[in-house]
């Protein structure tokens, strides 16, 4: 791990989360155009279009990594929660596929304005962050500029072989994300050629009389005859002439033709098309092949043979420790958050929110110690543990409020039990003690943490009633500002000290 702490930023505005199925293309469109996957089959060849693998049944892993891009400034960056959610539907809608999608490593946050605005306007700038061995993927809060079509949600750049994701997609969960990898590894439209020009029945009649869209692309029938030269190129997709841009959601109503007098009935369900709403979205066997044909091909080498992180399966939700649920606290700088380690997991996501603020951090270990609380407040912490190659288990929640008190600097009364750390400050290399006298004895936990909350130093030991002396090492720690965490079953207190 890079870090224990991986991420931190303060933002404005909470993000509610959908748990609805994702739908995708909602009041907007797709960036990519039909040139665009021309473009694509000179600089991706792929022979082998429609065939399917030789073992239909072998996965192939892929690597993906996220850029989640802020302002100059740093904010209006999307949470990293929602981010693992948004994988996990990619690879839900990738499930009668091959594809199965995994982290390539630790998100990668960015301070660019230009991106975060204008993406299609700053290509050079984007290249420049990507990552070298991964499908990239950039959040954005815009995608392009709104076209005579709608807005864009999300385009893949066969130039510069990325995607741009915008951050609303991301916050409604929706499966955008999957229509733009889909056209990553090589897919159309299955309306190619009608993405500028939608079919109507005032333009084009109810029976289509050119073999050609206004855009010069050969229109498919539906008797198949031409299916692996028009369109998307693929048989087992239906002629689709755009009809999911102008219908009511998955509700196909027109009564339209082809050129040889053939009712068309598009497949609504598909990923790439542009109907919405639908219960689910599929890949098509064809789609899976060439997609793999794709992914198989020279260009595409650096997605291959690559170490796999641990795909074992995360089983939550996280049991968290303290604070305890509703608690009313007496401190407010000084708060220790602790759950229990969740197998398989090697991060997680925890979000502290309250009123209107919300920080999220993405942490190594199953504990946080929270310094900059405000006094008597009310907090909502969630926690979403995760793995490179798990992202999709549960996330929890608890509620509590800080008091009005401060951290002590070296004693104080704790329950009426005198509690007192010396020496204070310490010198480097020597041990902190923590003088008790209490009247039982009891399970007490010594942490100490640096001042962004990262803990540094952990023991838990038995300590007997009666005045006793709780040794904890300073070794291998450098000098600085530290917190000191003391806690048995009853009884808490947080000590600011100083290793010289």
């Amino acid at each position: 791990m890079k870090s224990n702490v991986l991420f931190f930023f303060l933002t404005l505005l909470i993000f509610s989360v959908n748990n609805t199925n994702a739908q995708h293309f909602m009041r907007g469109v797709c960036g990519v155009h039909a040139h665009d996957m021309e473009m694509m089959d000179e600089l991706y060849p792929n022979d082998g279009k429609g065939q399917q693998p030789a073992d239909r049944n072998a996965i192939i892993h892929i690597p993906i990594q996220f850029h989640i891009v802020g302002t100059d400034a740093g904010t209006g960056r999307v949470p990293p929660h929602l981010v693992l959610r948004q994988l996990c539907i990619l690879n839900r809608d990738f499930a009668n596929t091959n594809f199965r999608f995994y982290l390539n490593d630790d998100f990668n946050y960015i301070n660019s304005t230009a991106i975060y605005s204008s993406p299609s306007s700053n290509g050079n700038l984007i290249q420049a962050r990507k990552v070298a061995r991964a499908v990239n993927v950039f959040i954005t809060d815009k995608a392009d500029a709104t076209g005579s079509l709608g807005t864009v949600l999300g385009y893949y750049s066969p130039q510069g072989d990325y995607v741009i994701l915008t951050r609303n997609e991301v916050v409604k969960l929706t499966n955008t994300l999957s229509h733009e990898v889909g056209h990553f590894f090589n897919l159309r439209h299955t309306f190619h050629g009608w993405e500028s020009d939608p079919w109507n029945l005032a333009k084009h009649n109810d029976t289509i009389q050119v073999r050609f869209t206004q855009s010069n692309f050969e229109i498919e029938y539906v008797s198949r005859t031409n299916c692996t030269t028009a369109a998307d190129q693929l048989c087992d997709t239906p002629p689709d002439y755009n009809f999911g841009f102008t219908s009511n959601g998955c509700n196909y109503t027109y009564q339209v033709w082809d050129f040889n007098k053939e009712r068309v009935i598009p497949q609504k369900e598909n990923q790439m098309s542009y109907f919405s709403n639908c219960p689910e979205f599929v890949f098509t066997p064809n789609q899976g092949g060439r997609m793999t044909s794709n992914y198989n091909s020279s260009g595409r080498s650096f997605l291959r043979n690559n170490p796999l992180p641990n795909l074992d399966t995360i089983v939550g939700p996280v049991s968290i420790i303290t604070p305890q649920s509703a608690e009313q606290l007496n401190v407010f700088d000084g708060v220790l958050i602790d759950w229990e380690d969740v197998p398989n997991a090697t991060h997680y996501v925890l979000e502290i929110r309250f009123v209107s603020a919300t920080e999220y951090l993405v942490l190594d270990k199953s504990e946080f110690y929270a310094t900059q609380l405000r006094k008597n407040t009310n907090y909502i912490i969630e926690i979403t543990p995760f793995s490179y190659g798990h992202f999709c288990a549960p996330s929890t929640t608890r509620s509590f409020r800080t008091g009005s008190q401060s951290i002590t600097s070296s004693d104080d009364l704790v329950g009426g039990i005198k509690w007192s750390v010396y020496p204070n400050p310490v010198s480097l290399g020597m041990p902190v003690l923590l003088q008790t006298d209490q009247s039982e004895s009891a399970h007490m936990t010594l942490s100490l943490t640096d001042a962004k909350g990262q803990i540094v130093k952990k023991t838990i030991q038995e300590v007997a009633s009666g005045k006793q002396i709780v040794r904890l090492e300073t070794d291998q720690i450098t000098s600085g500002l530290y917190f000191l965490h003391a806690q048995t079953d009853k009884l808490s207190r947080t000590f600011k000290i100083s290793i010289q």
